[in-house]
C-alpha cells in the first residue's frame, strides 16, 4: 500500500485544504498495455529576472522552441530571489519561495549568470545543471528520443475565487520494476504584464512575462510515492490560493521525477477550468 509522506510546508504562499482522497483509494489496478500514453514531454526551466537585460532574448528562444516542439515541451519560468537579476520594486516582484528552492537545489547563487536554464533536471558532463539559452535547442534535441516510462494526466478547476481542485493520474506505460517517484504540483500564471529591462538597457513597463511560476501547491521537495508495475496513482486535492491572480491565465503543471530528483520522467500542463 502506498503511504503518503507528511507534507512539509516550507514558507509557501499557498496552503492545502481538504477534499483529499483516502490513501487506500489512490491506487488504480490496470494493465499498462491498455493505457494509451503519449510521448514523453520535456520540462524546460527558464531562470529569469526583471533586471536581466538578456532575458528577453532567452524568452524569444523559448517561443521558438515551443513553436517547434509544441506537443513535447512544457516551459516554467522561475524568478529566484537569491539572484540580484530578479530584484525589482514590490509592484513587480515575481519571486516566490518555490523558484528559489529549485534554483538553490541546482546550485544557483547570487553570482550565477542570467539568463540560464535546465532541461529535465539533468546535469551536464561536468555535473552542472545550468546551461545558456543558446544551448537549449541542442540539449532538448538530445533527449527527444527518450521513451516514457510513465504518463501523467491532470484536470484542474477553480472551485471558487480562492480554491483550485487538482486531479492527477500517473500510470506506467511499459513494464517496469517498482519505481520510486516524486510528484511536484506547480501553479503557473501566463501573460503577466509588468516591468522588464531590455537588451538596450531601457525599461519596458508593458513587457509580457510568460509561464511564470507562482508557487508550489504542495511540498517543494515533491510528494514521494511508489509506482508499481500494474498500479497507477490517482489523487485529488483542493488548494487555497493566497494570491491575486488572473484566473483565465493560470494553469497547473505536474512534474514527475525519479525519487532522487535526477531526471524528469514526464510532465503535464493543464489549464484550470473556470466556471465561476
Amino acid at each position: 500500500m502506498i503511504k503518503k509522506l507528511t507534507y512539509i510546508l516550507l514558507g509557501l504562499v499557498m496552503m492545502t485544504a481538504c477534499e483529499v482522497i483516502p490513501v487506500d483509494e489512490r491506487t488504480l489496478q490496470l494493465d499498462p498495455q491498455e493505457w494509451v500514453g503519449s510521448n514523453k514531454r520535456h520540462l524546460l526551466i527558464e531562470f529569469t529576472g526583471v533586471q536581466c537585460v538578456n532575458c528577453p532574448k532567452a524568452a524569444e528562444e523559448v517561443h521558438n522552441l515551443m513553436t517547434q516542439y509544441e506537443e513535447n515541451l512544457v516551459v516554467v519560468a522561475m524568478h529566484p530571489a537569491s539572484n540580484p537579476f530578479t530584484k525589482a520594486s514590490s509592484q513587480y516582484d515575481y519571486t516566490c519561495p518555490a523558484a528559489d528552492y529549485y534554483y538553490q537545489f541546482m546550485g544557483g547563487t547570487a553570482t550565477t549568470s542570467f539568463p540560464t536554464g535546465n532541461i529535465d533536471m539533468l546535469r551536464d558532463a561536468d555535473g552542472g545543471y545550468f546551461c545558456d539559452y543558446t544551448a537549449w535547442s541542442t540539449r532538448l534535441a538530445n533527449v527527444l528520443a527518450d521513451s516514457a516510462q510513465i504518463d501523467v494526466l491532470v484536470d484542474a478547476e477553480w472551485k471558487d475565487n480562492n480554491t483550485i481542485s487538482v486531479s492527477t493520474q500517473i500510470v506506467p506505460v511499459q513494464n517496469c520494476i517498482p519505481l520510486g517517484i516524486r510528484i511536484f504540483t506547480w501553479l503557473i500564471e501566463d501573460e503577466v504584464v509588468g516591468a522588464q529591462y531590455m537588451p538596450d538597457g531601457t525599461a519596458n513597463m508593458e513587457y509580457v512575462h510568460r509561464h511564470m511560476l507562482r508557487g508550489s501547491l504542495e511540498n517543494e521537495e515533491g510528494e514521494l510515492q511508489l509506482l508499481n508495475n500494474l498500479s497507477g496513482i490517482y489523487d485529488t486535492n483542493s488548494y487555497t490560493i493566497q494570491q491575486n491572480l488572473n484566473h483565465n491565465n493560470c494553469y497547473v503543471v505536474v512534474v514527475v521525477t525519479d525519487e532522487n530528483m535526477t531526471e524528469v520522467l514526464n510532465v503535464y500542463q493543464s489549464y484550470i477550468l473556470n466556471n465561476l
